[in-house]
Order: structure tokens, then C-alpha cells, then sequence
């Protein structure tokens, strides 16, 4: 029997979202080996200015404290900062997501006269690394276009998408991200969307193995790192200077080119579109079951007795998902998580259970 008192607390929770994370465009200047994005939304058309701007709009009247615009390249919008400037004029923080490409002198100027925040990706520390996941010549292009976010007095963030390709630079990123002005170095593990293959993706234990030098390096540089999409983080790091966060309390809206909600930017599964009104897609958002029963997952081992499992919550789930089939199961790259799993295969192959090989 659920009390009255938690289902008013979870009513209240849900009650307006606190951010949007707008998957803008799906057309890009690049061809990126990893790219989540592609050949997922081409067929469908793009929400029009006008209808663009009307949800952003609804979307800020629900209270909205953050906007994330990205793509795609958000920057090809020809909209993109009359999106920006509606965001802004209500003072809430707004971030793009680009690979540097458009970043111009004027493009930089004018981030930095709204004050929005620039998300900028470089995939390695090395050109040859760059280049080989976006491109020839695509290296110098986005250091160029950190320079001009530097001059032009833009807070921005490099981001790399971790994974086999340039697991072995990791630990120099933070470094370049200090050298090259930027306020901290951000990684976020490959997921297999879109073009990215699961070969691309870290086991456990490399990806463990990284967080710990990518630690530190951001402990001898005193410099911040940030760990998306992994919540499981606090298993393994300690410093003050690395970051992570859980997205499991659903909180946010996931909207992408052609305005539909998705449960998360990475997966295809949709629970509604903006045209029909964003109060009624959220509300239909925040009463579907599906959402509820992974922001309040019923967790069995081996996160029911973890250390981290208030934070965590289970890890991941579009992870679970695009790697296990199976939106409800446990985050495959939490190292407890993948322990067990290894331990639950041992005892199948000697015929036992888990406590007879030592679990």
C-alpha cells in the first residue's frame, strides 16, 4: 500500500520538469564514427520556428531552470539564437552542444553576448585521434574554435566521447581542456546508438581503470572533471574535483528535431510529441508506468545492498537497455554489476551458484 504522504511527495516531484535537453537538429556538418544521432530522425521533418518557439516558451512557463540545445550541429538552426535569446531573456542557463565547425568570430560573439554556455566536442588529445573518429582536418578547426570561445569570454567545456578508440589518452584530456581555456574536462562513454558499435564501447573494468587515471590527473591539476552518464561514479572516485550525477528521477524533458518526448535523447522510445501540448505530454510523461518504475526501480542485488545505490539508483537504463535488452536491469558497466555477472557465469560453467565459486 503506497502511504499518501510519499504519493504526495511524488506527485510534487513530478509536477513540472526542471530541465530540457533539446535534441535540436539531426543534420550535421560531420560524419562521426560515433555519433548516436544519425540515421535516426532523417525521414521525419524538423518542428518549424514557430512551433519551436511556442514549446519553448511552455516549457519556461512549467519553470524550466535549464535548456540544452544539441544535435546534430545545433548551430546549423538557422533559429538557433532566437531559441537561445527567448531561454536567456527568462535568465535560465542554456548550453549548445557543437563540434566547433560554425564557430566563428561572429558565432563566438554572439554566445558570449547571451551568455550561453558552449559544450565542445574533441575526441581525443591527439589529431590523429580527432581526425580519425570526425574527420581530416576537423583538428584544427575546433581548436580554432576553442581559441575564439576564449577570446570572445564564452564558458565552455570540452567534451569527449569515451570510448576504445581513445581510452588511452583519457588521462591527458584534462590537461588539454586546462591548456585550451575551458572549465573542465567532461566524459561521456560510448553508448551503441545510432552509428556507434558496441566494439566501440569500454568493457567494466577499462572503463574503471580510466575513471581512476582520469582521477589522478584532475587531483594533480586541481582541475574539474565531469562524468556523464555514469552514476555509479562514487564506486570509484573520490576527489572533490570529479563530478557525476544520476538522471533516474525523470525530471527532464527529452525532445528531439521533430518534437517528440523521448524517454532519453539516446533511446527511440517515445511518450509523446510536443505539438500536442507540452503540460499534457509532460503529464502523460510523469503518470506513465514505464517512467515511473525507473525512477522508483525495485532493485535486487547487486545494487540492493550497494554503498552508492541512493545516488545511483540502478545506473543507467538506456545503457541497460542498448546493451542488455532490458530498460529495468542493472547499469552493465557498474564494476559490481559486472562482477556478479561474471561470477553468475562461472557458477553455470562448474555447475554451481554463486556462493560455491566465492561470491
Amino acid at each position: 500500500m503506497v502511504d499518501e504522504e510519499d504519493e504526495d511527495n511524488t506527485t510534487a516531484r513530478w509536477q513540472t520538469p526542471d530541465s530540457l535537453i533539446w535534441l535540436i537538429t539531426s543534420r550535421c556538418n560531420l560524419s562521426c564514427r560515433a555519433c548516436y544521432v544519425a540515421k535516426r530522425f532523417a525521414s521525419e521533418p524538423e518542428l518549424d520556428t514557430t512551433t519551436a518557439e511556442r514549446m519553448l516558451e511552455e516549457a519556461l512557463d512549467m519553470g524550466v531552470e535549464y535548456v540544452g540545445f544539441t544535435g546534430g550541429e545545433a548551430l546549423l538552426r538557422p533559429d538557433i539564437f532566437q531559441l537561445m535569446a527567448r531561454s536567456r531573456a527568462r535568465g535560465v542557463r542554456t548550453t549548445v552542444v557543437t563540434n566547433g565547425l560554425a564557430c566563428t568570430e561572429e558565432v563566438a560573439a554572439r554566445l558570449s553576448a547571451l551568455g550561453v554556455e558552449v559544450y565542445l566536442s574533441v575526441d581525443g588529445v591527439k589529431a590523429e585521434t580527432h581526425e580519425m573518429v570526425r574527420g581530416r582536418g576537423t583538428w584544427e578547426k575546433v581548436q580554432a574554435a576553442a581559441a575564439r570561445l576564449r577570446r570572445a569570454g564564452v564558458k565552455f567545456y570540452l567534451v569527449m566521447a569515451l570510448g576504445t578508440y581513445n581510452a588511452a589518452e583519457a588521462s591527458a584530456f584534462p590537461h588539454l581542456a586546462s591548456s585550451w581555456g575551458a572549465r573542465a574536462a567532461i566524459y561521456l562513454p560510448v553508448m551503441p546508438a545510432g552509428k556507434a558499435r558496441q566494439d566501440m564501447a569500454l568493457t567494466s573494468p577499462t572503463l574503471c581503470r580510466v575513471v581512476r587515471e582520469v582521477e589522478r590527473e584532475a587531483e594533480r591539476l586541481r582541475f574539474p572533471v565531469w562524468l556523464w552518464c555514469l552514476p555509479f561514479a562514487g564506486l570509484i572516485v573520490r576527489s572533490p574535483y570529479v563530478y557525476y550525477y544520476s538522471c533516474r528521477a525523470c525530471t527532464e524533458l527529452d525532445v528531439g528535431p521533430t518534437g517528440e518526448v523521448l524517454l532519453c535523447d539516446v533511446l527511440d522510445v517515445r511518450l509523446g510529441n510536443v505539438r500536442e501540448g507540452l503540460a499534457r505530454v509532460w503529464a502523460k510523461q510523469a503518470k506513465h508506468p514505464l517512467v515511473r518504475a525507473l525512477a522508483e526501480p525495485q532493485l535486487s542485488s547487486p545494487c540492493l545492498d550497494c554503498p552508492v545505490k541512493e545516488e545511483c539508483a540502478g545506473g543507467c537504463f538506456a545503457r541497460a537497455y542498448l546493451m542488455k535488452g532490458d530498460l529495468l536491469a542493472p547499469d552493465p558497466l557498474c564494476p559490481r554489476v559486472a562482477a556478479s555477472q561474471v561470477l553468475e557465469r562461472r557458477g553455470k560453467d562448474f555447475g554451481g551458484d554463486q556462493a560455491e565459486v566465492g561470491a
